[in-house]
């Protein structure tokens, strides 16, 4: 199905602007997300990078302290759509878990790496570290927790996106 170029440039603007990620943009426009990646690729053969326009939009005028906060945007985004794919996906309690702490791992290190140069994000690093550290010390001695482990991490993610963003 061929689609408009208004569309296209709504999909674009949704991902440069808004910062959504494909997923959100398919859900949204009714774009299957193999077009997406087709419309995004094909963009940067022309030497259209919708990843270094959203950075730059990110940028702006307020510079790099507005930008590391736009990618940590971005990247919250990305993250809250994967869990919640994994917490819906028809898998085993135990790969559940392993895939969030590797999803909560990632998250560390970037928000680590984001510390080092922006100091208030310091606090939510150090929280995510200790949720990595239990949650994989839970698969490897407390395993018949986990479920238990994964439903106080379910509701406890919103107290802890509210007091550090």
């Amino acid at each position: 199905m061929a689609h408009s170029n208004a569309i296209r440039s709504a999909a674009r603007a949704a991902f440069v602007h808004e910062g959504l990620p494909l997923i959100k943009i398919s859900e949204r426009l009714g774009i299957p997300m193999p077009t997406l990646r087709n419309w995004k690729k094909s963009a940067l053969a022309r030497g259209d990078d919708w990843e270094r326009a959203a950075l730059a939009v990110g940028v702006g005028a307020a510079g790099a302290a507005a930008a590391t906060e736009a990618v940590i945007g971005r990247f919250m985004r990305q993250f809250q759509v994967l869990m919640g794919e994994i917490e819906e996906a028809g898998i085993e309690v135990s790969d559940k878990i392993k895939y969030m702490a590797l999803l909560t791992d990632s998250y560390v290190k970037m928000t680590a790496a984001v510390a080092r140069s922006q100091p208030k994000l310091d606090k939510l690093s150090v929280a995510l570290e200790v949720l990595s550290l239990l949650s994989d010390y839970v698969v490897r001695h407390e395993r018949e927790e986990a479920p238990r482990l994964v439903a106080a991490l379910e509701s406890f993610g919103p107290e802890l996106a509210a007091r550090y963003g």
